[in-house]
């Protein structure tokens, strides 16, 4: 399993950060598959998403207590369309978070 870790300001607020994974994944065109937790990181938000009928399913995890955010892509539900797309999703939630702070609280 890769792990890739997006950046987040100190300032932010846990719901701030959850929005703005909400918000780029569905401008991204990702279809929620399911939103819950992990007992590994207590308190963590965790998502699934894939893209159309595509292979793989995209999981994403923000875990507050640990101040971090990052992309779990697994082997057994990688997709191809990852390569591309995670980068840009890393980059698009930090510009979020970092340039755009007002946006997220509005």
């Amino acid at each position: 399993m890769r792990e890739i870790d997006t950046s987040l300001p100190k300032g932010a607020l846990d719901k701030e950060i959850v929005k703005a994974i909400d918000i780029v994944c569905r401008e991204a065109g990702l279809t929620l598959v399911s939103k819950g937790s992990l007992g590994k990181y207590p308190g963590c938000v965790h998502w699934h998403y894939k893209l159309g009928d595509q292979t793989g399913t995209l999981e994403i995890t923000f875990w507050p207590k640990g101040r971090r955010a990052w992309f779990a892509l697994r082997p057994n539900r990688f997709g191809p369309w990852m390569n591309a797309l995670v980068p840009q999703l890393k980059a698009d939630i930090e510009r979020w978070l970092f340039a755009n702070p007002s946006e997220v609280r509005a």
